[in-house]
């Protein structure tokens, strides 16, 4: 196989900021032993004058069966520095349309930021055990983005 059959682009990325944007802690309602359900989302941006492009990541811990009580949430802003942003942009959709490797290193690297600084923020409250679970980056990835992410 010559290097014609096998092109693969480069990616140049690094994480410009990291930072908490929003944090909230129930303690009144903590249950001891009690399970919990983890929920993601999250939300993206950029700007290609600066070769930017934010993900956030938001967590939120609830309740089985009372989905209402939140008891720890944060919102996690990711924000990194991708060489020629510009040429990711879909005209068409004026969406940033990044490469499936791409978007789970930063789907692996916005979760990897979240749990340590959610461990940081609960750390001395009653929820100091509660740490966001190892998750498979390539599975939340796919969750997240669809086709988008492949096994390519």
């Amino acid at each position: 196989m010559n290097k014609n059959e096998l092109k693969q682009e480069v990616l140049e990325m690094r994480v410009q900021r990291i930072k908490l944007l929003n944090f909230f802690m129930n303690e009144p309602s903590f249950r001891p032993n009690g399970a919990a359900n983890v929920q993601l989302d999250y939300k993206t941006g950029y700007n290609t004058d600066l070769d930017f492009f934010d993900f956030t990541l938001r967590i939120r811990f609830d309740y089985p069966g009372n989905p209402e009580q939140v008891f720890i949430s944060a919102e996690v802003q990711n924000v990194f520095v991708i060489k020629e942003l510009k040429r990711f942009l879909d005209e068409k959709t004026n969406l940033i349309e990044l490469p499936g490797s791409a978007l789970v290193s930063i789907v692996s690297l916005a979760i990897s930021h979240a749990r340590a600084i959610l461990a940081t923020c609960v750390a001395g409250s009653v929820f100091g055990e509660t740490l966001v679970p190892l998750l498979d980056a390539y599975g939340v990835a796919k969750h997240f983005f669809g086709d988008r992410i492949t096994d390519n």
